[in-house]
């Protein structure tokens, strides 16, 4: 990395310009009705986004179907570990989603 300059390093995002995010996981242990999914999705971004971050991810399928996601911030920067546990707060008060982990903070765009 000493071989990049500074300009070299913001646009690469690297160094003093690492931008840093985390994964999210839990499990829904019923399905979800179509209109309940798209409820709690909309709730989810909703938070997510009030905290000028953003994220990506979804359900799986099958019986026991499996939530995951990525988060970080909107535009540069990164998300921090207060970001990290107030999504995880929310995501457990809700009742559709059991054994919430979030992982820790690591590089969003090298990782």
């Amino acid at each position: 990395m000493q071989r990049l300059n500074r300009r070299q390093r913001k646009k690469l995002r690297l160094g003093e310009f690492q931008e840093l995010g985390f994964e999210i996981t839990g499990v829904c242990p019923e399905p979800l009705p179509e209109d309940a999914a798209d409820r709690f999705l909309d709730g989810l971004f909703e938070f997510v986004e009030a905290r000028r971050l953003c994220a990506g991810g979804g359900f799986g399928a099958g019986s026991e179907s499996r939530f995951s996601m990525f988060v970080c911030a909107i535009g540069r920067g990164s998300a921090t570990e207060e970001d990290r546990q107030a999504i995880e707060a929310w995501l457990k008060s809700q009742p559709c989603i059991r054994n919430v982990c979030a992982g820790p903070l690591r590089d969003a765009w090298h990782a």
